[in-house]
């Protein structure tokens, strides 16, 4: 009798010592805490894969984009000097295209300002707006952007009577030339004075 018992105690040890393990951790809490541990990780990785070179070339070769200029967009996020996931870029290529610019056109306005890949819709919209008050319209609003793709990183003042960016302004006038009315940019300091003073220099003609 005495060679059956201590198998016997045995089973009834382990069964309480697992009672009490699970007891102290209820097994809802640990799927929880196993969940939250593996989402963070998962949106990390797609972001970063958004926002990779390789990811950036493949969309614009998509859109017809030549490679020549793609390098350029991702030569610029290699350097950490663009910062764009592919949706941002792709929003900011079509609103351009919308506003009746053509590829190429754009295509070079990104070879000569990369930080408009990175603008919001809403900022650029802003600056287009501005330009529409100023008197730009159609075919007019195209040929400027063409010309001053850098005026779609400004912002509009609170005024809106100017554009910002840091210590740098510029406003859109448009100006007789030739029997045509035609969009121009000056570009100046914050706090520069013009023909406020006999010393006052001119305002900066139209580019």
């Amino acid at each position: 009798m005495a060679a059956f018992a201590a198998p016997v105690a045995a089973r009834a040890f382990v069964s309480c010592v697992t009672h009490s393990c699970r007891s102290q951790r209820p097994s809802g809490q640990h799927t929880r805490l196993a969940v939250r541990a593996a989402a963070a990780p998962v949106a990390t990785d797609l972001q970063a894969e958004l926002s990779s070179p390789a990811a950036v070339r493949k969309a614009l070769l998509a859109r017809g984009w030549d490679l020549a200029w793609i390098d350029g967009v991702t030569g610029e996020m290699q350097k950490k000097r663009l910062k764009a996931t592919v949706p941002q870029i792709e929003a900011a290529v079509s609103y351009l295209e919308s506003l009746g610019i053509p590829l190429k056109a754009v295509e070079n306005m990104a070879s000569t300002n990369k930080m408009i890949l990175g603008q919001s819709v809403e900022a650029m919209q802003a600056v287009v707006d501005y330009a529409q008050r100023a008197g730009v319209s159609g075919e007019g609003l195209v040929v400027l952007l063409e010309a001053h793709p850098n005026l779609l990183t400004y912002t509009v003042s609170a005024d809106g009577k100017q554009l910002e960016k840091g210590l740098a302004r510029a406003s859109i006038d448009v100006i007789e030339k030739q029997g045509k009315r035609v969009a121009g940019v000056s570009y100046y300091r914050e706090g520069t004075s013009f023909q406020a003073a006999p010393v006052s220099p001119y305002k900066p003609s139209p580019l």
